[in-house]
């Protein structure tokens, strides 16, 4: 049983506690509910991951560690309130790094947060993104390096659509290299 979809609404929190419940009465006895599957911004939720990463690699640093699915945050915060969360993210990851738990961080997309049309609910700004990782890291110096979403054979958007902006100018993701 898969506890994937749904809003982050406490109705659904409770809905989802009860069908869990169901199913296991019924005889259900595998229950995905991937850490992730909830997204925040909240850094203490990132510091747990990070520490069962850390654990279950047995390595005291990571080379990277994935902000993940931030689209959906963008979408339920909106975008004023997405990007000030945002800033205290990267804080805590800028802090990791110094503190040698990991290397390097970035994003980890799937509902096409940075290919969504932008006036899509679920649209980043990799531009906007940046812009707070050099105010909160205080320039270029910073430890934010890579950026993953869907492409493949049969969803090539990133390639293919320009739904980025830098300097004013539309984008495609490949393009955008010159950003970092």
């Amino acid at each position: 049983m898969g506890t994937h979809l749904g809003s982050f609404s406490d109705e659904d929190s409770h809905a989802y506690t009860a069908a869990v419940e169901k199913a296991i009465d019924l005889g259900i006895n595998f229950v995905d509910t991937a850490v992730n599957y909830r997204s925040t911004l909240v850094h203490e939720f990132y510091e747990h991951s990070l520490q069962l990463s850390q654990r279950n690699l047995g390595l005291r640093t990571l080379d990277i560690h994935y902000i993940h699915n931030p689209e959906v945050s963008r979408r339920v915060l909106g975008e004023t309130a997405f990007y000030r969360g945002l800033e205290a993210l990267i804080a805590w990851y800028e802090r990791k790094v110094e503190e040698g738990c990991i290397r390097h961080y970035g994003m980890a997309t799937w509902w096409g947060g940075l290919v969504a049309d932008p006036a899509s609910e679920w649209h980043m700004s990799l531009e906007k993104v940046l812009a707070v990782v050099r105010a909160v890291a205080g320039g270029e110096h910073h430890h934010f390096r890579f950026v993953q979403m869907p492409f493949n054979l049969t969803n090539s958007k990133a390639k293919d659509e320009a739904t980025q902006e830098y300097g004013g100018e539309k984008v495609t993701q490949p393009s955008m290299q010159q950003m970092n």
